[in-house]
């Protein structure tokens, strides 16, 4: 698992996680006891990852360790696992290491059917109590990475959630990687906060120097230069995922200097995934054309992955299959954008083939597509979000009544639009949706212009579409008429905007 990541898929270059790992941004909450009497959060900067599990101060039973998509959360895992098989301090301390992925769990109740079925060969003579007995019996360190993507959210009756409130594994230690905004709420009190924040500069000199510019002091400086000089890639490189994609792909690749958006940025992204297939001899340019033109029926049930109830990140591959067709189906898994992965389904006592995008923002790049279409309908309006907006995994009650399975419920007529969809949780979905039809970015600019809270991605929408002022001067009048706090860790197209 640790020799073989991928940081650009196409690329079918392989590291082990020791050469690609290259420390993000790592804070925690200082007193949450204070936070908690004040309502206000301080957080402190840590070097690395390892006070964690040494310094008293943070030290603790049970952690959340949240980031936004791409911040490097299933990297940090996977290192923590190296650390652990080299017997490296502090992970030296602990007799066993559990890494699970929760997205590939399926209404499977018990903890040690998911290490039995997952981590041991599929020939061990250990039976499930076998496994209990042997974590009852040992110093362990639980790594519970992906719960955003967990598919049995919401029931009270899985070892992952008896864990969560403190009822299972009281004496190990546990760390809980989710997503920013897909906090288990109800559980922060008795634990620790860790979160990952982006990549600095000094990192990301680190990262072009080791891994991009393998020692190359000549090629890392021309990475930097071009980095430095397009305040879009700057942004962007802050996500630790994006800056990964963009140092291997503009390696001497000049076109990635004219990109001035998001939507370029990442539409070019596309292209290099599939103009890879030509260099390759394995698919002709006409079907390449073919291929990024037409990608309807992917872009729906990506937008009707976000809109559900709970979060939809992965389908079957017999279902993606009859809607793409299989020739399209097959280009994308050949290049990386779709990825197939085993999955075990409890109630089906068996293991199934589940279909998943290589990343949650190439999820919102595809559902973007289908708003943009949709969206720039004349009938079609924004329905107002609540006052109190709760993301899909911190109250599980709240949306059962707004199920959004079908055209008529998402697109019919005067109906209204993505009611359970939170910028804050899918400000990319947005964003590409302005920079990809001009009509829509308008909706988009006046939906968000019109809600107090979301001034910032308001903005970078702006910044998206392009377009002049004057079509969306009421926005820009409503905005300046409100006070906007603007922060050196905020974007630097926000930053430079105001």
């Amino acid at each position: 698992m640790c020799r073989r990541v991928q940081p650009v898929p196409f690329l079918r270059e392989q590291y082990d996680i020791k050469e690609l790992f290259v420390e993000s941004r790592i804070e925690f909450l200082e007193d949450r006891q204070k936070e908690i009497r004040n309502g206000k959060e301080q957080w402190r900067i840590l070097q690395d990852y390892k006070p964690i599990f040494t310094d008293l101060q943070i030290k603790s039973k049970m952690y959340i360790l949240d980031g936004e998509p791409g911040y490097g959360k299933s990297t940090l895992a996977l290192q923590m696992a190296h650390d652990w098989c080299h017997h490296t301090a502090p992970m030296n301390n602990f007799e066993i290491l559990v890494l699970l992925r929760l997205r590939q769990f399926k209404n499977v109740m018990s903890i040690f059917t998911a290490i039995k079925k997952f981590l041991l060969p599929k020939d061990s003579p250990l039976t499930e109590d076998d496994v209990a007995i042997i974590l009852d019996n040992a110093s362990v360190l639980i790594l519970l990475d992906g719960y955003d993507e967990y598919p049995d959210q919401g029931n009270k009756e899985t070892d992952i959630e008896y864990i969560i409130r403190g009822e299972m594994f009281q004496k190990h230690d546990v760390v809980l990687m989710t997503r920013t905004g897909c906090l288990p709420l109800q559980h922060l009190c008795n634990t620790q906060r860790i979160r990952l924040k982006g990549f600095d500069q000094a990192t990301r000199n680190l990262y072009i120097r080791n891994v991009v510019a393998r020692g190359s002091s000549e090629d890392a400086n021309e990475i930097n230069k071009f980095l430095r000089n397009n305040p879009v890639s700057t942004d962007l490189c802050q996500n630790p995922l994006f800056f990964a994609m963009i140092c291997h792909m503009a390696y001497n690749n000049d076109r990635f200097y004219s990109l001035s958006t998001v939507t370029d940025f990442f539409r070019h992204i596309i292209k290099c995934f599939h103009s890879h297939e030509v260099i390759r001899n394995l698919t002709g340019k006409r079907e390449i054309k073919r291929v990024l033109q037409n990608h309807r029926a992917l872009d729906k049930m990506a937008f009707e992955g976000l809109s559900r109830n709970t979060l939809q990140i992965s389908w079957s591959r017999d279902e993606l299959r009859e809607k793409m067709t299989d020739d399209l189906y097959d280009e994308y898994i050949r290049i990386g954008i779709l990825v197939e992965e085993e999955v075990y389904d409890y109630d089906a006592i068996d293991y199934e083939i589940e279909t998943r995008f290589y990343h949650k923002l190439f999820l919102e790049w595809y559902a973007a597509h289908y708003l943009a279409d949709e969206a720039s309908n004349p009938e079609v309006e924004f329905e107002p979000w609540p006052k109190e907006f709760h993301p899909w995994c911190c109250n599980h009650d709240q949306n059962k009544t707004h199920n959004r399975t079908d055209d008529s419920a998402l697109f019919g007529g005067q109906k209204y639009l993505m009611k359970s969809l939170n910028p804050n949780d899918v400000h990319y979905l947005y964003r590409f949706a302005c920079g990809l039809n001009p009509k829509t970015a308008l909706k988009i600019i006046d939906h968000l212009g019109k809600n107090e809270g979301y001034d910032k991605y308001t903005l970078l929408c702006i910044i998206e579409w392009g377009g002049a002022l004057k079509e969306v001067v009421n926005t820009v009048t409503l905005l300046c008429s409100r006070r906007i706090y603007i922060c050196d860790t905020d974007t630097l197209q926000v930053q430079n905007v105001l």
